[in-house]
């Protein structure tokens, strides 16, 4: 395997394990009652994977605790348009 690959796969595998690391900080945190730190832990991790459905996801729930229900709204629309699993039965 050529060095340039072998690069690639060891940066896709960071960026994997920095996004997962930053989702379940969210969680964490949205488990420990701090719905801010769990936003802001959210925003990260879906900025390094916007595909990341469950990250915005629990981010709608942690808006919709702090009584933010619009924004709460638009995160579990985007969310659901990723993976529509995670729709309501």
């Amino acid at each position: 395997m050529s060095t340039d690959k072998r690069l690639l796969i060891i940066s896709l595998l960071l960026a994997v394990a920095t996004f997962m690391t930053f989702w379940q900080g969210g969680n964490a945190y949205k488990a420990l009652g701090d719905q801010k730190q769990a936003i802001m832990d959210y925003n990260k991790a879906i900025e390094l994977n916007p595909k990341l459905a469950e990250a915005y996801y629990n981010r709608g729930n942690a808006y919709e605790v702090l009584g933010d229900q619009r924004q709460a709204a638009v995160d579990h629309e985007k969310a659901i348009a990723l993976n529509p699993r995670l729709a309501s039965p």
